[in-house]
């Protein structure tokens, strides 16, 4: 959906005025597209209008759910495999008589796979649209409950009648379906709360009933990435089971707001300006943060700093960063470059025709990105539009296609300028077309910084500089608290198969960046080589690998049978020797009594170093693996193929001035982030 104008908005504006008045050509003509996408459902329709002839307040939040009603779709649930069911019949099964899941969530699905011989039972993806279905009973008790929620709420004077029937009227949460029982259920739950916090600040019973959704739901991408075949589904699947992205935890958030009268939805950035992914995250129109997010990389300290939701690649404070490895490019958060919220009411007849269809943003997204993100307006000079191109936009990195995608929308002035309003500072954008789903360079990419002003990225060819290269990505909190988690642990040998004269050779005491060596000095053979997890709960291990002399007096790897603790499910102990740099062992913490992991040689060796390496996203520069840099001059253009340096980097003597860069690995892998080049060393976007 293209950007509209001042224009476009105030006619929009003007429009749900009328709806909401209960008067003008704006609402009748909603109203009968309205009653006519409901087809043979029409009667349902105007049964709900039927009940409250004589209550005229709830008379008008009717019209206005119903005149708002054609474009919402709910899955259709009846074309789901029985299978499917199965898996969520197991994972309710489990959960409700649990906490948390930890790794049975994996486990649990694992099983049923192999039962049913690899079948999925994926769902048939069909989408009802709602006026077609949704019954007048329905329609009427949803009503009824959302002026309950809000008459008795004690903040009712901060949300008038036009913010009720867009935040707490709508029956659509964010998820695919919706669940009758929904508010209901969340009612029974929270009211108690909502009336011992009546005098708090509204913030107070958001943090609490976010908080509460949030301490047994899991939010797992990896999980729903895995087994995608489980989404979409049900809302009462989601509801049961407990599991998803933040997309199905901020849908249950909101019904949860919603049910004690607090206006609620949920928000879109269409692409963090740093990292990979969307993300949906929490809306409370009646509250404003603190102060807004400037995008700088600052440190995580508590709660309160978090401006945006998820933000943070990981809550935690460090508070040993003095023990990191020098020159290490860390990244704290994630930044925005827009945030959209989704508004229930449609404030436009249809898409413009010159809508794109890579710009997943429809009418019911309104921009709120200044309420959160330090933001600038940018101009920009942008190339002639040739025919059949939509735009222009601004765009931000997609690293697995190593493409953009369109996060803003302008129109072009005369002059051949472009203005984009609001946008989230210190992040590198692309001006782009848009052709058949093809984006085209409209300009060169830009960094805008903090203050407003911009930096562009004309490589410059004719000077050339020398770097080398650490990292396909930033070093980010989630990796370094990973790395730190080893700190403490120790190497230890030993020739009594109960450990009972273990001798340390080396303690962790700086955070490993990566892979690691120590050299053992002279010790007296031993069989068994292990790693003790100190005072870590988790003892997170990728690999480790042993060197020792062999019968003709050479240095060799030793291969060796996994010991000690078993693992979790999935994160056993055969995967810190499997060679594979990504999996890791993770501690099962059934077994106290074994606090360590390592590897029985079978008999004794004299042991000359021992390398290791955290739990990890195998982003740093491997020795011996060939990479690919790339620099930007109007496309992705290759400066070769280097292979990386035993000491951890590959080395670079022709990277030009003024250049955006990134770095592939040609032979496993896809991540990779933009970056620049500051006193030689890259700052990635």
């Amino acid at each position: 959906m293209m950007k509209k104008s001042s224009v476009d908005r105030l006619f929009s504006c003007l429009a749900a005025v009328l709806v909401l008045c209960g008067c003008g050509d704006g609402e009748q003509l909603k109203m009968e597209r309205a009653l006519a996408a409901a087809g043979a459902n029409r009667a349902e329709m105007e049964a709900v209008l039927d009940h409250y002839g004589n209550e005229p307040e709830k008379l008008r939040a009717a019209r206005f759910l119903i005149a708002n009603m054609p474009g919402k779709m709910t899955l259709d649930t009846t074309l789901t495999d029985p299978l499917q069911r199965e898996y969520y019949s197991a994972l309710i099964g489990y959960i409700d008589t649990r906490a948390v899941y930890e790794s049975k969530s994996y486990e649990i699905c694992d099983s049923i796979l192999r039962l049913a011989g690899g079948r999925t039972g994926c769902p048939g993806l069909r989408y009802l649209s709602d006026p077609e279905i949704l019954p007048s009973d329905f329609l009427i008790d949803h009503i009824d409950r959302a002026f309950v929620a809000w008459k008795s709420s004690a903040w009712k004077e901060k949300v008038d009648f036009d913010m009720f029937c867009r935040h707490i009227l709508p029956y659509k949460t964010g998820i695919d379906g919706f669940w009758s029982g929904a508010v209901p259920h969340y009612r029974r739950k929270y009211a108690p709360a909502a009336d011992s916090l009546k005098n708090e600040p509204v913030d107070t019973l958001v943090r609490y009933i976010k908080n509460d959704i949030k301490s047994t739901f899991t939010e797992d991408g990896v999980f729903a990435g895995r087994y995608s075949f489980l989404f979409p589904t049900s809302y009462y699947n989601i509801f049961r089971a407990r599991i998803g992205t933040c997309n199905e935890a901020y849908g249950l958030i909101v019904s949860a707001l919603r049910s004690v009268g607090i206006p609620a939805t949920w928000a879109l950035i269409p692409l963090w300006g740093n990292s990979n992914a969307s993300h949906t995250l929490l809306e409370i129109p009646v509250t404003r943060p603190v102060r807004r997010y400037d995008n700088r990389q600052t440190p995580y300290t508590d709660d309160e700093g978090e401006i945006v939701g998820e933000m943070f690649w990981f809550k935690h404070r460090f508070e040993n960063l003095e023990q990191t490895a020098p020159g290490i490019d860390i990244r704290f958060t994630r930044t925005v470059p827009k945030i959209y919220r989704a508004d229930y009411e449609t404030t436009s007849a249809g898409e413009s025709d010159e809508a794109s269809p890579v710009f997943p943003f429809a009418e019911n997204y309104s921009d709120i990105t200044s309420k959160y993100v330090e933001c600038a307006d940018v101009d920009v000079k942008v190339r002639e539009k040739i025919e059949g191109e939509s735009g222009p936009y601004l765009c931000c990195y997609v690293p697995e296609t190593t493409s953009w995608s369109p996060v803003a929308r302008a129109r072009l002035s005369r002059n051949g300028k472009a203005t984009f309003a609001d946008m989230g500072v210190n992040i590198v954008y692309l001006p782009a077309y848009c052709d058949e789903g093809r984006i085209v360079p409209a300009a060169t990419p830009f960094l805008l910084r903090n203050d407003g002003t911009t930096e562009s990225f004309d490589a410059d060819t004719a000077v050339t500089t020398t770097a080398g290269l650490k990292s396909k990505v930033p070093y980010r909190a989630h990796i370094l608290y990973y790395a730190s988690d080893m700190l403490g642990g120790s190497f230890r040998l030993a020739n009594r198969r109960d450990l009972s004269d273990t001798t340390t050779v080396h303690t962790v005491e700086k955070i490993p960046y990566y892979f690691q060596q120590t050299p053992v000095g002279r010790s007296a053979p031993a069989r068994y080589v292990v790693y003790h997890f100190g005072d870590s709960p988790y003892g997170f291990l990728a690999e480790m690998v042993v060197w020792g002399i062999d019968e003709s007096g050479k240095e060799v790897r030793l291969n060796g049978t996994p010991i000690g603790n078993p693992g979790q499910y999935g994160f056993e102990k055969e995967k810190m020797a499997d060679g594979d740099r990504v999996s890791y062992f993770f501690t099962d913490t059934r077994y106290p009594d074994l606090d360590y992991v390592g590897l029985d040689l079978g008999k004794p060796y004299r042991i000359t170093r021992i390398g290791y390496l955290p739990r990890n996203d195998d982003n740093a520069v491997v020795p011996g693996v060939r990479y690919e840099l790339f620099y930007w001059k109007d496309g992705w253009r290759s400066l070769g193929v280097r292979t990386g340096n035993d000491d951890g980097t590959v080395v670079y003597d022709n990277i030009p001035d003024r250049v955006l860069l990134r770095l592939h690995n040609t032979e496993e892998g896809i991540e990779n982030r933009i970056f620049i080049l500051r006193d030689g060393q890259p700052v990635f976007y």
